[in-house]
């Protein structure tokens, strides 16, 4: 599990149980929300305006990967925000 948001593992290299755990410790969301809206849900960012901002920035990526704010979120990814925040959407 610190492998996927530490290192170089993927999300999908885990088995249910080791994501129902991961999901235990930090924050969870739903697939099928846009990525703005799941940020805001999830209390990562405190309003749309700010998700906007960091994604464009490029603060905010999924899988690694940077993502722009129309991105619908989609099971079994984890969104990253700066360094070491991070959200699993199951």
């Amino acid at each position: 599990v610190t492998a996927v948001l530490f290192g170089d593992k993927r999300i999908s290299d885990l088995d249910e149980s080791e994501k129902e755990m991961l999901a235990n410790y930090i924050p969870s969301a739903s697939s099928g929300a846009n990525i703005v809206e799941t940020l805001v849900s999830t209390g990562f960012v405190g309003s749309n305006g700010e998700a906007r901002r960091l994604i464009q920035a490029g603060a905010i990526s999924v899988n690694g990967e940077k993502i722009d704010p129309g991105y619908t979120t989609e099971i079994n990814t984890l969104i990253k925000k700066g360094k070491n925040s991070y959200i699993i959407v199951v």
